[in-house]
């Protein structure tokens, strides 16, 4: 590399075809990247991630910090979403795959992953963990609607947010710049163990799904 990264010890100035576990070179049909890392879903709805892993936001237990190869660590996923340092997917599951259900793991010092924070704040969780369980169907907090299976997940640095069938959006995570929720009140996520004296929850954080207000026009599928 030089000029603005000439520092960087691990440019690559050339793309280079990514080699899996297995030894054959990765054929992908949807790929999210993070901060540091990178997942991406291949031809068999596999999730293979790669990159940094100090939060374990691969999935899976690395040798080191950094794998430069890229290593399994879900199957049935129908999409991917890499945040700064977790990941989270949507995948088929119950009785014929019929269900999809959302989850995330890595960091979780903001309740990105969906967890109640644990004290002290930015205890890192291995994943994956199921965050929202099975969404086929969840009521909303008003109990007069019901939210069929997610078809779509972002992630951005320390919230997501998942698209329905119908085109409903919920998200959850930090709120700090009102990312997941621009009205009304979030409920502020929860913090369990022993926290140090002062110590409180985060106020802008939210486990619980959050509506976001409006329809999307997100189509159908």
């Amino acid at each position: 590399c030089d000029g603005l990264y000439s520092s960087e010890p691990f440019c690559s100035p050339a793309p280079t075809p990514l080699a899996c576990s297995s030894g054959n070179r990765c054929t992908f049909k949807q790929i999210s990247a993070g901060r540091a890392h990178t997942c991406a879903v291949d031809m068999s709805d596999v999730v293979w991630c790669w990159g940094d892993n100090r939060a374990k936001q691969l999935g899976v237990a690395t040798p080191g910090a950094i794998s430069s190869v890229p290593v399994r660590s879900l199957a049935n996923a129908l999409a991917i979403a890499a945040g700064d340092d977790f990941t989270c997917a949507i995948r088929r599951t119950g009785v014929n795959n019929a269900q999809r259900e959302v989850l995330c793991w890595g960091a979780n010092e903001k309740g990105q992953t969906g967890q109640p924070l644990t004290a002290p704040s930015g205890e890192r969780y291995p994943g994956p963990t199921i965050v929202l369980g099975p969404v086929d169907p969840i009521p909303t907090p008003t109990q007069y609607m019901t939210f069929p299976p997610s078809k779509l997940i972002v992630a951005g640095a320390r919230h997501a947010c998942a698209v329905t069938t119908d085109g409903w959006m919920t998200c959850w995570g930090d709120n700090n710049q009102l990312q997941v929720a621009d009205t009304g009140t979030i409920a502020a996520a929860p913090i369990v163990g022993r926290p140090f004296p002062g110590s409180n929850t985060c106020g802008t954080c939210t486990i619980t799904r959050v509506q976001v207000a409006g329809f999307l026009l997100a189509g159908a599928g």
